[in-house]
């Protein structure tokens, strides 16, 4: 039985419906793309620009659901998933964010994960990650994150 040094529980994902407006920018930018690869006759890329937009649709209209996260002295805890702290190699905490918002760059494939800090003091979190001598930095981005929210998810 693992022993928690910190829980919380914290929403995965964007809460709040899409408008419709949205669904049609991304409808009519997908169907531009769609057309414009028919007529240079690049099927496959029109084809991919239909199932690409219906899948961004779905995730976008994907209701947010809560997930318990904690640290302990082997790594941090997502749902049940450990994130060893020897595979994270930094992080940064977006204190001007409510709720404010914990960044873990970490090796391997995984990349940035990102998590809220709804109900934990974020500087007993910070305490914690630092006393396992992971570096903290001012900001990390990830380029998924970057396309996200220029397409509002």
């Amino acid at each position: 039985m693992q022993e928690f040094i910190l829980t919380w529980r914290t929403q995965k994902g964007k809460s709040g419906q899409k408008q419709g407006a949205w669904y049609w920018t991304v409808a009519i930018i997908a169907g531009g793309i769609a057309v414009a690869s028919f007529i240079v006759g690049n099927l496959l890329l029109g084809l991919l620009a239909i199932i690409g937009a219906f899948a961004i649709m779905l995730a976008g209209s994907a209701p947010s659901t809560d997930q318990r996260c904690g640290l302990s002295n082997t790594g941090v805890h997502i749902e049940g998933t450990l994130i060893p702290y020897t595979n994270i190699s930094q992080f940064a905490i977006k204190e001007d964010e409510e709720p404010k918002k914990l960044m873990l760059q970490t090796t391997g494939l995984t990349g940035i994960t990102t998590l809220g800090l709804e109900g934990v003091d974020f500087r007993a979190v910070r305490s914690e990650l630092k006393n396992h001598n992971i570096d903290e930095v001012d900001e990390l981005h990830s380029f998924g994150e970057k396309v996200a929210e220029m397409i509002g998810m």
